[in-house]
């Protein structure tokens, strides 16, 4: 095996996923060592983060390991089921968000599932990159006509329940990886990095890292990027993290003291820490028992865990959501969900690796941010999208 190959092999979901993890944790570790950072975390949570916190991630994390492995074991072609669970979580979560009339959110879900199915049916995947890219862009244009959420914290609490702030995170992610697969690198490059800035005017860190993410990954797996390119998007990503995150910091709060290197140290702290208090709240059998998966916001999270009067989005770790909703079942069911969906998509054409690519950048960005119904909507639209370019269309 070459060493490149051997390289590639950081991309496969059990050590991608688990090496990703084990950082997330370490450096929420270092959170409660570092003085600038800990002096803060105390105020809000008094307390590090127990071991039953730790324990029960690694727990977590077997489970998810042992998923993958079985899901690589599978060949699933029923595009049949995936199709209806999108119908089905599209319409929670436009009824949720939206607060609309059930039967008119079953009919937005419907249409949602046309457009999946119409995008699927493409066999020029040139022409299927341009209509994902001109989504993206148009998702794009209606959230900033309305102001740019970046310089104002109270646009951006709104952007970020908004339909086309969800729209231009799941069109940007898809437009960044088939870019880098079917377009040579220049012009990938010039897209990836305008729909990036674009992703940071929204406000949101995670809409701009998941966009380059995901190309950068299905570049590496397609043999289209080098290694030495990687640097500027490890640059790239680490400039976001610290310098544009400590900018959101300030704008929302108006006094931001901690330097902007620790800013990520920080914040994996704090949703570590309220994954803690979840654990300490809601082993062995949960205590929401759905309200909090069904939140699409997350807004319960600072309400119902950290006894907020005036609700906040609130980040609480992958398996967090749905260990507050149902404890160890529920952390359970996450590792096993997500393990599995990892472990069934195949990357044996173009089109597959650019979709597992985006898959697995979602993943890993929802380590930090915590399992949603938007994100089960997203993952299975993926593998929706997968099995129907394999199988022909049929």
């Amino acid at each position: 095996m070459t060493s490149t190959k051997k390289y590639l092999q950081v991309f496969e979901p059990e050590i991608a996923v688990t090496l990703s993890y084990l950082l997330f944790l370490t450096l929420a570790a270092l959170s409660y060592i570092i003085p600038d950072t800990r002096i803060y975390l105390l105020k809000s949570f008094q307390t590090p983060p127990t071991a039953a916190a730790y324990g029960t991630t690694l727990l977590g994390l077997g489970v998810f390991i042992a998923a993958v492995r079985l899901g690589k074991k599978i060949n699933f072609t029923y595009h049949k089921p995936v199709l209806l669970g999108i119908v089905i979580c599209a319409s929670a979560v436009i009824y949720l968000t939206l607060e609309i009339p059930l039967i008119l959110a079953v009919i937005m879900a419907l249409a949602f599932a046309a457009l999946l199915y119409y995008l699927s049916a493409q066999k020029d995947f040139h022409r299927l990159t341009g209509i994902v890219f001109l989504l993206a862009l148009l998702s794009a244009l209606s959230i900033l006509l309305r102001g740019i959420p970046i310089l104002s914290a109270s646009a951006r609490e709104a952007t970020a329940v908004s339909t086309s702030r969800a729209l231009f995170h799941g069109t940007g992610v898809f437009a960044g990886a088939l870019l880098i697969g079917f377009y040579d690198r220049k012009k990938a490059a010039l897209a990836i990095s305008a729909m990036a800035v674009v992703g940071l005017l929204s406000g949101f860190k995670s809409d701009a890292i998941a966009i380059i993410l995901s190309a950068t990954i299905a570049g590496l797996l397609l043999g289209k990027i080098s290694l030495r390119a990687m640097t500027l998007t490890a640059a790239a990503i680490v400039f976001i993290l610290t310098g544009v995150s400590t900018f959101i910091a300030l704008i929302a709060h108006g006094v931001w003291n901690i330097p902007p290197f620790l800013y990520p140290i920080y914040r994996f702290g704090f949703t570590f820490s309220v994954y803690s208090k979840i654990v300490e709240t809601s082993l062995p059998l949960g205590s929401l028992h759905g309200q909090a998966i069904l939140s699409t916001t997350q807004e319960i999270m600072s309400t119902a865990v950290l006894g907020y009067t005036k609700p906040h989005i609130i980040t609480s770790t992958l398996f967090g959501p749905l260990t507050l909703d149902f404890g160890l079942v529920g952390l359970i069911i996450t590792a096993v969900f997500i393990g599995l969906y990892l472990g069934l998509l195949k990357r044996d054409t173009t089109l597959r690796t650019c979709l597992y690519a985006m898959a697995l950048t979602h993943v890993l960005v929802i380590i930090e941010v915590g399992l949603q119904l938007t994100s089960i909507m997203f993952l299975f639209s993926m593998m929706y999208l997968s099995i129907r370019e394999k199988t022909g269309h049929d």
